[in-house]
């Protein structure tokens, strides 16, 4: 007769301290990990494009003198340049915006920028439209910025490149002035080379906003 006993079950070994507190996965639980999103690429203005016949007329303007500023919309902006374009063919005023991080350590300071219209920013600014899809600006009389900037609390000035401690500058208060060379080539990439004019308003929301009489749009495009 074949010998066989009765064998007693073993419990279940306890879970350790760790395994107690430890989360319990479920397959819906497990987020999926997809590859990383890449920006879209920017709009390329192709060659017949009926906005290279504006562009063209540009230079009429910016060859005669150096004194004209042009402010940009860069991609996926486009909408403040249609409120404003709408609101300057009511008879109002054209509206800018200032927002803070222009300039070394982004300071907080809000400022709009403007560039230099003369004829080397107009040659950068064709290849920036071709190859970033800079479609629209701005043209003003840099006097008209001048004499917006005199109320109290507005400034206008133009950037120099390079960290502000290499032009004996120790108060971050003024670092929206200053530009370094490598920020400069990440944000404007064909324009980097461009001279850059700066107007600083309040930090106040409501001070932000900067309203260029009606007569003193030269152009927009």
């Amino acid at each position: 007769m074949p010998y066989c006993s009765k064998v007693r079950a073993l419990p279940p070994p306890r879970p350790r301290s760790s395994q107690l507190s430890a989360p319990v996965e479920h397959p819906h639980d497990i987020p999926v990990v997809g590859p990383a999103r890449e920006p879209p690429p920017p709009e390329r203005l192709l060659s017949e494009d009926p906005l290279w016949q504006h562009i063209d007329k540009l230079s009429e303007r910016c060859a005669a003198t150096t004194e004209i500023l042009a402010h940009l919309y860069w991609p996926r902006r486009e909408h403040f340049f249609e409120e404003s374009r709408r609101r300057h063919e009511q008879g109002g005023p054209w509206r800018l915006k200032a927002t803070p991080g222009h300039g070394v350590m982004a300071p907080p300071r809000p400022t709009v920028n403007l560039f230099i219209a003369d004829t080397s920013w107009l040659e950068a600014y064709k290849s920036a439209a071709a190859n970033r899809g800079l479609r629209h600006g701005l043209l003003v009389h840099r006097e008209t910025m001048s004499a917006l900037a005199r109320s109290p609390g507005y400034e206008l000035g133009e950037v120099r490149v390079g960290h502000p401690a290499g032009f004996g500058v120790d108060d971050p208060a003024d670092f929206w002035r200053y530009d370094l060379g490598n920020h400069r080539y990440k944000a404007l990439h064909d324009l980097r080379f461009s001279k850059v004019v700066r107007f600083a308003t309040p930090e106040g929301e409501a001070d932000r906003t900067i309203d260029i009489p009606h007569g003193e749009v030269i152009a927009w495009w």
